[in-house]
């Protein structure tokens, strides 16, 4: 049994949770340094302005969660659902 081929697998995957997790901080600071643009950019796609700060939230607040590591698949599963209506 090698024991190496399962360490490697969970820095695999630790790595792609701090590179997912930084994308969505990053978009999610870039969203609150510009709230206002950003409840431009939604009105013109016709959705309300609440959505603007629970998206805001989420993506940066998940991102920190997921860097940290806290609650990992509920945070990513909401982030999942926000990447789908964004696409």
């Amino acid at each position: 049994m090698n024991i190496w081929k399962h360490k490697d697998a969970d820095l695999g995957l630790l790595a792609v949770r701090l590179g997912v997790a930084s994308v969505f901080i990053y978009h999610g600071w870039l969203k609150y340094n510009n709230i206002a643009g950003t409840a431009g950019f939604f009105a013109k796609l016709g959705l309300a302005s609440y959505w603007v700060y629970l998206v805001t939230a989420l993506e940066l607040l998940g991102g920190i969660a997921l860097l940290l590591g806290f609650q990992t698949r509920i945070i990513g599963a909401l982030l999942a659902v926000d990447m789908f209506f964004a696409i």
